[in-house]
């Protein structure tokens, strides 16, 4: 835990091939429609979730968060060459995503959790700007060898991250999310 994703990997993230393996339009079946909602995406990368996000709903506000500087970079060009208006852009610490309390509709992360220092931390962080009721989403590798992905070691496997969600008073947790073939996802609410 802890190894941050290697920013000269970038151009990986947005290799056409991933959508065979990791849809984004795919979320929506877990969190359902965002029109009108703010969505904050922790760990933002490239864009590649919160730009197919954006453009399915043009209505909501999609926040990408990255404690990567390039990565930011990255994320803002891959939103203009899409004319995607509907984003904002925020550079961060990890643990502090300098957005307001009760901020978020619904706050998702994507292959992150397993790459972070101090994951309970970071997920009080995301309690904090979730509204009551919100919803967040964590999708991560599973914890047994697959094609793509981190080596083993550094996995984190779903029923850590559920006791982690169940002992900050997360409520409604459920993993029973199959939408790709090499991830778990457990969604909660605050």
């Amino acid at each position: 835990m802890g190894i941050k994703f290697d920013e000269k990997k970038a151009h990986k993230l947005n290799d056409p091939e991933r959508i065979k393996w990791q849809d984004p339009d795919l979320l929506s079946t877990v969190f359902g429609g965002l029109d009108s909602k703010t969505a904050v995406e922790l760990g933002v990368g490239t864009g590649y979730f919160a730009v197919a996000l954006a453009k399915k709903y043009r209505k909501a506000k999609i926040v990408g968060v990255d404690i990567s500087f390039e990565m930011i970079q990255k994320f803002k060009e891959n939103a203009e060459a899409n004319g995607i208006t509907n984003v904002l852009c925020v550079k961060s610490e990890e643990n502090d995503t300098l957005l307001r309390d009760n901020f978020a509709d619904v706050v998702y992360l994507i292959n992150v959790y397993h790459e972070l220092a101090d994951q309970r931390l970071f997920l009080q962080e995301a309690r904090r700007i979730l509204k009551k009721g919100g919803i967040i989403l964590i999708i991560d590798w599973k914890a047994e060898a697959t094609p793509q992905g981190p080596p083993l070691y550094e996995r984190v496997g779903a029923d850590h991250i559920a006791g982690e969600l169940k002992s900050l008073k997360f409520k409604k947790i459920s993993s029973s999310y199959d939408i790709y073939p090499y991830h778990y996802a457990i969604k909660a609410e605050k």
